[in-house]
């Protein structure tokens, strides 16, 4: 906007449209590099969380606490609490 280009004319349309495409040209090598990297850190490391994990002896041990209180007193979030407390089918 404030480079002075007149978008009435042929050639300032012509300018933006030059300038739009540079934009866009810019924005995929972006993307193609932030991809790049993810899948080169994937490929050294597991990213993201570390997992939680909990024997059964513990959610036995936390049996008579709600959920919430069970997840706080072990450390876990309440969702990890609720996959182990599920009876399998």
């Amino acid at each position: 906007m404030n480079e002075g280009i007149d978008a009435t004319t042929a050639a300032g349309r012509l300018q933006m449209a030059v300038l739009a495409a540079i934009a866009a040209f810019e924005r995929d090598r972006i993307v193609e590099r932030v991809r790049a990297g993810l899948a080169r850190s994937r490929h050294r490391e597991r990213l993201g969380r570390p997992r939680a994990t909990l024997d059964a002896t513990a959610v036995a041990r936390t049996a008579h606490l709600s959920v919430r209180e069970a997840a706080r007193v072990l450390g876990v979030t309440p969702a990890l609490i609720q996959r182990h407390r599920r009876v399998p089918l």
